[in-house]
């Protein structure tokens, strides 16, 4: 994910909704039955600020494409939400980079391993990666949850 800090906009949240991606098959998919009844979030995968700049136009648009179930995976509430967990690491990110002013590349996912428990047919990784690029500075974190 690329990010100009300098063209950010923070589009409001009052019209999530989740949606299955159209160029994939929906049984390639997971959707809102994973997370009913469970203590799981839709972990956004490419966070929803991150590619909100540009033209409020673009900006909203690019925002209101993060929630494809595609752009999700299931990470415990706490881990997700955690200002010293993943939710700590973004902000820390997109935060470092618009004080520094630099614009910012983003690669992250999940990380599998066999014994991933699964729930509803579906593995939940209990580990997660970030990787941060900044013109020519490159740091990596790993969080999983506790």
């Amino acid at each position: 994910m690329n990010i100009d800090v300098q063209l950010s906009r923070s589009p409001r949240r009052d019209r999530d909704k989740w949606y299955f991606d159209p160029r994939l098959n929906r049984s390639e998919q997971t959707g809102e039955d994973l997370y009913a009844d469970n203590d799981f979030d839709r972990g956004h995968l490419v966070r929803r600020l991150d590619p909100a700049w540009g033209p409020d136009i673009v900006a909203r648009a690019a925002n209101d494409d993060t929630f494809h179930f595609t752009n999700c995976s299931p990470q415990h509430k706490k881990f997700n939400q955690g200002a010293s967990l993943w939710a700590g690491l973004e902000d820390y990110l997109l935060d470092t980079a618009k004080a520094e002013k630099r614009r910012l590349t983003v690669f992250t996912g999940p990380v599998f391993a066999a014994d991933d428990p699964d729930v509803r047919g579906t593995r939940i990784p209990l580990a997660f990666w970030k990787i941060r690029y900044s013109g020519g500075r490159t740091a990596a974190a790993q969080q999983a949850p506790t």
